[in-house]
């Protein structure tokens, strides 16, 4: 990789074996040693010029062994635990590296053509409900607004109910799920009929967006979560701060979305 310009140095690995620690160390060879295949020796050598550097780890915590030992359940699970949360806090505590899915929170696309031929009376049906301001909503995107939200966002239980603090521009936002559904029309309840025609629900039960949005913004947040963090919700978040914040300073960054999804 050295031929091509690309640097990797001192890169972490994990030993729980003093020993093995000792010798890759020790440029001295002896009797002790000398069984030890010459391939082996890469690390050594590596080590020497700082290609790498070994660090002790605690058999504990040696993420490893979990594809070269056989453990009960309780080991293994709790390994597996553990390398979730050490993914998340890679994840989680550079908020800066998080990006914007280009597939996720898309403009609707309700015009009738030669792709939702076929499917007008579904496009009529959406029209006019009230979601077709949620599918519909195309306000322009600040990444400022998105990073800062993310950057500064966390969650506190107030009252029994969960609550996104966070600051935009050095102004304080909090959202909860009732922010959502007061500030954004077309995002609470729906009947079964609308929620079967969007999300497949079973009949005669009823589906909260508003819930089901501000539940995964604090999925999003959660260290513990297995999914991979990012910027959720562009659209609805930059609503929210449109309405709470009115005069929050906006900056010429802003993040242009795919065209329109066809999807329904």
């Amino acid at each position: 990789m050295l031929d091509y310009g690309i640097t990797f140095l001192n890169t972490p690995v994990y030993i729980d074996n003093n020993s093995a620690i000792s010798i890759v160390n020790n440029p001295v060879k002896h009797s002790k040693t000398k069984h030890i295949e010459i391939k082996y020796h890469f690390i050594q050598d590596s080590n020497e010029k700082k290609l790498i550097q070994v660090l002790k780890v605690h058999t504990d915590y040696q993420y490893a062994d979990l594809f070269t030992k056989a453990f009960d359940v309780g080991r293994f699970k709790f390994l597996i635990t553990m390398l979730i949360i050490a993914k998340r806090s890679l994840l989680l505590l550079s908020k800066d590296d998080l990006r914007f899915h280009e597939e996720h929170n898309k403009v609707g696309f309700l015009t009738k053509g030669k792709k939702s031929e076929g499917f007008n009376d579904i496009v009529d049906f959406l029209r006019s409900s009230t979601l077709a301001h949620a599918i519909l909503l195309d306000p322009k995107i600040y990444i400022d607004h998105q990073r800062d939200f993310w950057r500064n966002a966390h969650v506190e239980m107030e009252n029994s109910m969960k609550t996104i603090h966070t600051t935009i521009q050095n102004r304080p936002l909090s959202v909860t799920e009732s922010t959502i559904r007061r500030k954004t029309s077309g995002w609470s309840e729906f009947g079964s009929i609308i929620a079967s025609a969007l999300v497949s629900l079973a009949t005669s039960k009823r589906f909260n967006f508003s819930n089901m949005i501000f539940e995964n913004l604090v999925s999003n947040l959660d260290p513990k979560s297995t999914s991979t963090a990012f910027y959720m919700y562009p659209r609805f978040i930059q609503e929210v701060i449109n309405m709470e914040l009115t005069d929050v300073p906006t900056s010429s960054q802003t993040y242009n979305m795919n065209d329109p999804s066809f999807k329904m």
